[in-house]
């Protein structure tokens, strides 16, 4: 009999909007269980940071400050780290979402001193007391991505010593995000890319993109693995360091089935995750001749067809044409009709969905397909190349 796995301190709950809980925690006057992302929660947010033994890793970060810094940098990086706590959408809103919040600075260990007359020069004036915003911005343009490499992969490695990460296996999902760069400030490394507006016109952005593998489990919302490339990078460059990585920590047979947006969408890797016996999800392009040989599979009527409960039908394939450097099996899945929730509609002759290592023979098979990929919320817009 296989032992069951031992159970995990919950780190972050996931509760859909549920009104009778709500008007019941307000006449308790539990305010702190309805605003789970603002304030609410920060002091146990950082309660959870010192018990895991995250924030000490804080202290071993090499900024390479050659002058005796007026604040500890930790503090800096404690006050970074929480910006998406505090809903900050950018640094400069840390001034009036934390910096002014003296509970919470005394939390992260500043002084009374610090908090009312700043610990910089550039606050003799009394502005943005008790750090100057642009120390923020300095401290991550010192900061080397050697080390936050090793302050990400510390953090993991500490949470699965700890059993907050589940040890079977499960679905993850591969993607990336833009980090644009505005205004005048110099930065290392990044790339620029020249993208078309809604208008037709050419504009340009400059910045970084960050490339993050994340479980999707359930309740099990963590990332494991990440990188920070230059924009003008393809994500799929670094698909197979991130999965690697992702198995050295979790180990072996953790990923089960992977979900992969079009940038990651290649024979070689879908090869690579074969010998590494992950099934994937990846949305269609246009482009493929397969996307094409599964549009005319269905104006032949062949395929198994399948209807949801939201009236969304799907047609399942079995043993596609072979793709370009992939020697996989590939199977698909294609959206017919979708339900009337969903936000892009199928245009009849140009229909979408997705290509799978899992079989797609059954009704439902093609519907795990369809629902698993949901739950990456995989792009499903079928003009992107």
């Amino acid at each position: 009999m296989e032992k069951k796995e031992q159970a995990r301190e919950t780190v972050i709950g996931i509760m859909p909007y549920d009104s009778e809980k709500v008007l019941s925690n307000l006449k308790q006057k539990k305010y702190d269980d309805i605003f789970l992302r603002d304030r609410g929660r920060l002091d146990d947010f950082v309660g959870f940071l010192y018990q895991t033994g995250i924030l000490e890793l804080f202290d071993g970060i090499d900024s390479r400050m050659e002058r005796r810094p007026e604040i500890p940098r930790q503090f800096l990086h404690y006050c970074i780290s929480l910006k998406p706590v505090v809903d900050s959408a950018s640094i400069n809103q840390l001034s009036g979402r934390l910096l002014e919040d003296t509970d919470s600075l005394r939390t992260l260990g500043f002084t009374m001193v610090a908090m009312e007359k700043g610990g910089s020069v550039k606050n003799k004036k009394g502005n943005n007391v008790p750090v100057n915003i642009n120390a923020f911005y300095d401290e991550l343009a010192r900061l080397p991505e050697t080390e936050s490499k090793k302050f990400f992969t510390s953090g993991v490695e500490l949470l699965d010593k700890k059993r907050f990460l589940s040890k079977k296996s499960g679905v993850y999902a591969l993607d990336g995000v833009k980090l644009l760069i505005t205004g005048d400030k110099k930065y290392e490394n990044y790339g620029k890319i020249s993208i078309e507006d809604e208008n037709g016109k050419r504009a340009k952005e400059k910045g970084y993109k960050l490339v993050f593998l994340q479980r999707v489990n359930g309740d099990d919302h963590y990332i494991v693995a990440a990188k920070l490339i230059p924009l003008n990078q393809q994500e799929i460059t670094v698909a197979e360091e991130l999965v690697e990585e992702a198995l050295c920590v979790l180990g072996e047979n953790s990923i089960k089935t992977l979900l992969i947006d079009r940038g990651f969408l290649s024979g070689s890797f879908f090869n690579y995750l074969g010998g590494r016996g992950i099934d994937f999800i990846c949305p269609t392009k246009d482009t493929l001749h397969i996307t094409r040989h599964m549009q005319g599979l269905h104006r032949a009527g062949e395929g198994v067809k399948t209807t949801l409960a939201d009236d969304t039908v799907l047609a399942g394939y079995n043993r596609l044409i072979s793709m370009d450097g992939c020697k996989r099996k590939i199977n698909g899945v294609l959206i017919i009709k979708q339900g009337n929730k969903a936000r892009k509609k199928v245009i009849e002759g140009n229909e979408f969905g997705f290509l799978t290592s899992l079989p797609t023979g059954q009704n439902q098979q093609i519907e795990t397909v369809y629902n698993l990929a949901g739950t990456g919320r995989l792009r499903l817009t079928a003009t992107e190349n």
